[in-house]
Order: structure tokens, then sequence, then C-alpha cells
């Protein structure tokens, strides 16, 4: 800003503008309580690069007007007619592509959508209202007499331009190459995340997730449920049998660690009426044992102690398991081996079992992050589409608009997928605020055409 404008006001009045903005739309996250979560902070860095661009655009369309020798009262009027229509343009669908991200299954994610489209509609409010009544205010500033200035910028525009005309087949041959590669890059993205990977490696609670992966079993839960059918419990001996199978597959397959069930209550019974011997932990073999396997644990669920594990009736049993912190693409790809294992060797007419709990979810919300963002961007393209449409009334110039947001966005993911970049619940907002910035660009210079 120093640079470009030349005068205090240049660098202290569009900084206010845009602390103005930040300030407004951290008062409407406090207002309806939503809090700052962990996507929420990036929304006021996110308002600084809206409201600025609002802000240079009517700065550098005003100082225009003043060195083609209009009054400051002329100049605004000028920049209101020519930026304006351009910059509502701009922030209307900058909103709408962040307001695309209602179609994530993700709350926080839902909530930094609107929020982020709310501020940028706040940010060309203020924009437009905040900045001219200083410009009025204020004295002309020095660099509006500097033509020189002018003349050298727009030589070298000018000449930026020829060359741009003149190698026309050449930039086409290179933006086509640029996709080809990031194309090839696209196909080498993968869905992938670790519960605390955005973490640094020193970090106290990461060094502690990788201490108990190393020594108890893994930090990372997993959990299933399993339901027997309506005329037995979950601690009849058949139905112990397949659960145990089941376990069985887990510790040795899976690599699970410290899993409890049923059926380790089961072996932990039987090995306390054997003197506590390890080689007694497992099911009940002889009728002495089965029996008194019936008789503890009326004991034990008369007292509540098995609450956690099973429910009152005895038909649904929670079987948990630790198992190290190997990220969502492993973990998906064991869960369904797993799945394929219980269909194939586990008597179903007996129990069934789902998996369940919390990285259970973390898992399925990033399957859904990449679909949710494709969909998304689908719609945004739409609505800019729509609004190319009704802007210029040529279709050729819709696709002459879409072409130039569609680029960055590919070569985005294109980039991601070269240097192994995962896509993610943190990495997949970085296609809306890409999508927002080739827009900005896109219409500014169509409509300035």
């Amino acid at each position: 800003l120093s640079f470009a404008y030349r005068s205090w006001w240049g660098v202290i009045i569009p900084l206010i503008v845009v602390l103005v903005s930040v300030v407004w739309v951290m008062g409407v996250v406090g207002i309806t309580d939503k809090g700052l979560d962990f996507i929420m902070v990036l929304l006021p860095t996110i308002m600084f690069v809206v409201a600025m661009s609002d802000v240079v655009h009517i700065m550098t369309k005003y100082i225009e007007q003043l060195r083609l020798g209009f009054s400051k009262v002329a100049s605004i009027r000028v920049t209101f007619k020519e930026v304006g229509l351009a910059t509502f343009l701009t922030s209307l669908t900058t909103a709408a592509g962040f307001l695309t991200l209602l179609t994530a299954s993700i709350k926080p994610i839902q909530g930094f959508g609107i929020f982020t489209a709310i501020g940028v509609v706040i940010a060309f409010i203020v924009a437009f209202t905040l900045l001219p009544a200083s410009l009025i205010l204020l004295p002309k500033p020095k660099v509006s007499d500097k033509l020189v200035h002018r003349s050298k910028w727009f030589g070298f525009m000018s000449k930026s331009f020829l060359q741009v005309l003149k190698n026309g087949k050449k930039v086409m041959i290179l933006n086509s190459l640029l996709l080809a590669v990031a194309i090839y890059g696209i196909s080498q993205i993968y869905i992938n995340t670790y519960l605390i990977e955005d973490l640094p490696a020193d970090d106290p609670l990461k060094q502690d997730f990788t201490f108990f992966d190393q020594h108890f079993g893994g930090s990372r839960p997993f959990e299933l449920t399993a339901a027997s059918s309506s005329e037995l419990s979950v601690f009849d001996e058949r139905v112990l049998n397949e659960i145990n199978k089941v376990s069985n597959y887990l510790r040795d397959t899976f690599m699970a660690g410290n899993i409890i069930g049923p059926h380790t209550v089961a072996m932990a019974i039987n090995q306390s009426i054997n003197g506590g011997r390890t080689d007694f932990f497992k099911l009940a073999e002889s009728k002495y044992e089965k029996k008194q396997l019936k008789r503890n644990l009326k004991r034990l669920l008369k007292k509540g102690e098995l609450n956690t594990l099973v429910t009152d009736d005895l038909s649904l049993a929670r079987i948990s398991a630790r198992v190290n912190d190997i990220g969502s693409a492993i973990s998906l790809q064991r869960t369904k081996d797993l799945q394929h294992f219980i269909n194939a060797s586990v008597d179903t007419s007996l129990v069934t079992f789902k998996v369940t709990g919390t990285s259970n979810l973390i898992d399925k919300n990033n399957e859904y992050v990449a679909r949710n963002m494709f969909e998304g961007l689908g719609i945004a393209f739409g609505v800019v589409a729509i609004i190319a449409g009704l802007l210029f009334r040529s279709f050729r110039m819709v696709l002459i608009t879409l072409i130039p947001n569609v680029i960055p966005l590919v070569t985005v993911a294109g980039i991601m997928g070269i240097f192994g970049i995962t896509l993610k619940l943190s990495t997949s907002i970085v296609f809306t605020i890409a999508f927002g910035i080739a827009v900005d660009d896109t219409i500014h210079f169509t409509s300035k055409l």
C-alpha cells in the first residue's frame, strides 16, 4: 500500500476499512454464540483478503480518475459506476462460493461457509461506504499528480498484452500442458487424515499419542456393536464363539490391541475360577466352567458392573479396541476387509456386527469431504454461469468466464496430488478460497472489457 499510494492515508485508511469489516463479522459471530472452532479461526484472515481486494479496486480507480483531471467527487462517482457493479458481482459470486460449503455434512464447515459469506457482503458494504466518505474528507494523494508512474505501469502492461496476443497459440498450448499435468496430479490424490497430524512433532499431545501407539496398543479407538438374535443373549456360548472369531481377526489381521467385549469378560471369569492362570484366559470348555461362568455373570450383571459393555436385555454388546493412528485411508480399507471377513466366516444368524465410534465418524466425514467439495464447486460454477449469462447475455462469454476459474482449481488439485498432500478437512477448504479469488479476477476483467 505504501509503495502504490505513496501517502500515510493510503496505508492507514485501507487498513481501517479492513479492520472494521473484520470487527463487524466477528461481532456477528459473537452475537450468534458461534464461537471460534478449529475452522472459524481462518475467518479473520480470509476477511482481510476479501476486504483488501475491494479497497484496492476502489482506491486504484479513484486515483486513475484523478489523474485524468476529474474532481474528487466526480472521481468517486465514476469509481462507483465502473467498479461498483464489478465488485458487487465478485462479492456475490464469492459469497455464493462460500455458501456452497452448506453442502458439507460437517457442522463446523457449514458454519464457516455461512459466516464467511456474511463477511464478504459486510466487506463490500463497508468498503463502499466508509472508504468513499474518507476519500471525500482527505486531500488528493500526491501520487495522482505523477503521471510518470501511470505511463511506466501502463507501458509495461501494454507490452505484456501485445506479447500475449502475438503468442496466443503458445499460451493455449502452455495452459493445455498445465491442465494435463494437473489432471495427472489429480489422479494421485487420495483422502486420508490422522487424528492429530496438524500438530507439530514436538507438541506434547502428539508425543503422548505416539507413545501410546508404540507401547499401549494404539491411540486410535475402534469400536463394534454385536447384536445377538432375538432369542439369544450376547453371553450365549454360540454367540461368544462368533464374537471371539471377530476378536481374533481384529488382533491378528486388523492389528488391534486392548480388545474388550463380552467375550473378554467371559474369558476373565474363566481365568479367575481356574486360579488366575494365564493359559485359562479363554472361553469356558468344561461343564463346571460353563456353570461357574453363568453364576458369576449373574452377580456382575446384578451389580451393574457390565453396564458399559452390554444392554440390560443382553441383546447388544460393545466391543472396543485400540489401533495405531494409521490414517483414515488404511482404516477404511481394513474396515471393509473386516466386513468381508464377517460376511464370509461369521454366522450372522446368531450375531450381527456394526462398526461404530468416533474414529469411524472421522473416517466417514473425510469420505464425505471430497464428495461435498465437488458438489459445492459444481453449484458455485452454476451460480457464476447464471450471473455471467445475465450480465453479458452471451453463452460464449459464460464459457470464457468459467474457464479461467476452472484452471486454478484444477492446478491446485494437481499440485496436491503431485506433492502427496492428502485431501482432508483442512485442505478441502483451499478449493473454496481459490475459487473466490479466481472468480474475483475474472469478473473484474470481463466486466471491464
